[in-house]
């Protein structure tokens, strides 16, 4: 009865019933009965059921049955049952092994039954199957691992203080050994401004209250370099839910920021480029546009200068033809004049006078004739070079007209240069917009 008493008061139970109690445990609980040296005695259907045995297959063995054979030949294993044979109980996580292999997770307590003189008589086991528990914990303890193998982890108390952190976060820091850290506050690692921000004062006021803090941190590192991180700052509660600490999980993206800083900054000065471009199309338009008046104006001019050589040409033709007159007129009147001469000697002393006159009219016809000669020489020559002009305004009105149309084309092509450009801007605008949203996916993921 004493050994009974021992087992309820060791399970926390009351003794005044051990009949009921005895009977309550082995009803909800694998139970299993060994003797000293750890020879099994008895296994209720809990038990049975739980690690896939009849109670003919156990009665008898040893309860190394139950353990992976590495296992049952070490020596914290004979350690163990030595205890239990000195009267030591134990209380526990114990890994089995079922009738099928397979790993079975348990908390146990093995309790001697003690005689009256204190020695034991059986050691009797109860156990609950928390493989279903043991195996969310491991889950939870890997995630935790790989974790900690791919981020840089570090852990503050709730004033800040730090904890502890591992080789990740060092390295990501510029320091050596975790020593250099512990005791000192998170403000280590915040610009002097940032320190005494009424912000940052909020970020730890905050955190112990149990929130959470996600995004893009600058932290300065050993040497004073800049270090950016994607961090989570995440408080841990305790069993009753109140916040004990809190875990920083972080990744070092301080070469990832660099490089789409740069993409910006390319971004940006290929933008203003555009942009330039687009203003120098806009006065090579305006430019173009001036030639195309000027052209056009010149256009006309030379329009002009042809009429106005047509004119002088057509005049220069009756000029001529007057002049033909004028010497038609010149040799007919030196006709005359010698005419006049012949029949004034006829009349002998009485024509002398009108001889005179004769040979002075036929001097002064003679001269005439030979300015109307002179004149039409003159008229010709000028002929000749308003003709020559006449085809050269001609060659300048076809070269104005199509330098008219080269400064229409270029205007033209400055209006597409000019469209292309301010689409041109407006994509750059988008994929810089695009690079900054993939950084907030990369970010958020």
């Amino acid at each position: 009865m004493r050994g009974i008493r021992s087992i309820l008061s060791r399970l926390g139970l009351r003794s005044d019933s051990p009949s009921s109690q005895l009977k309550a445990l082995y009803s909800t609980q694998a139970v299993l009965e060994l003797d000293p040296q750890g020879h099994i005695l008895f296994a209720n259907a809990q038990f049975l059921d739980l690690m896939g045995y009849e109670l003919d297959e156990l009665r008898g063995q040893h309860h190394r049955i139950f353990l992976d054979p590495a296992d049952a030949q070490a020596r914290d294993y004979r350690d163990f049952w030595a205890r239990l044979a000195r009267g030591q109980a134990f209380v526990g996580r114990c890994r089995r092994i079922d009738r099928q292999g397979r790993e079975v997770w348990l908390q146990a307590n093995y309790s001697p039954v003690l005689d009256s003189r204190g020695q034991v008589l059986r050691v009797v086991k109860y156990a609950m199957d928390i493989s279903a528990e043991v195996l969310r914990d491991a889950e939870a303890s890997s995630q935790l691992a790989a974790v900690g193998r791919a981020q840089a982890v570090i852990e503050f108390g709730l004033d800040g203080s730090i904890l502890r952190c591992n080789r990740n976060f060092l390295q990501a820091m510029g320091y050596a050994s975790e020593d250099e850290l512990v005791g000192r506050h998170h403000s280590m690692f915040v610009a002097p401004q940032e320190r005494s921000s009424a912000e940052y004062a909020a970020f730890w006021a905050h955190l112990p209250q149990g929130k959470h803090y996600r995004g893009q941190f600058r932290r300065i590192g050993r040497l004073g370099n800049d270090v950016w991180i994607e961090a989570n700052y995440s408080p841990v509660l305790n069993q009753s839910g109140q916040p004990f600490k809190v875990v920083k999980y972080a990744t070092d993206i301080t070469q990832r920021y660099e490089a789409t800083r740069l993409v910006q900054s390319a971004f940006e000065q290929l933008q203003q480029l555009v942009r330039d471009s687009a203003a120098q199309a806009h006065d090579a338009h305006a430019q173009a546009r001036d030639v195309t008046r000027i052209a056009q104006r010149g256009d006309v001019a030379l329009d002009s200068a042809v009429d106005a050589m047509s004119s002088i040409s057509s005049n220069s033709r009756r000029i001529g033809e007057m002049v033909g007159l004028i010497d038609g007129i010149a040799f007919q009147t030196n006709l005359l004049a010698l005419n006049a001469a012949v029949e004034a000697a006829r009349a002998g002393e009485q024509g002398r006078g009108f001889g005179v006159v004769a040979g002075e009219v036929r001097s002064l016809a003679q001269r005439c004739a030979e300015a109307a000669r002179e004149v039409k020489s003159v008229i010709g020559a000028s002929a000749a070079s308003v003709q020559l002009g006449f085809e050269r305004v001609n060659e300048s009105g076809d070269m104005m007209k199509q330098m008219r149309a080269a400064a229409v084309n270029a205007s033209d092509i400055m209006d597409t240069i000019i469209q292309a450009s301010q689409a041109q801007d407006t994509r750059l605008g988008e994929v810089r917009e695009a690079v900054l949203r993939l950084e907030n996916v990369v970010v958020q993921s």
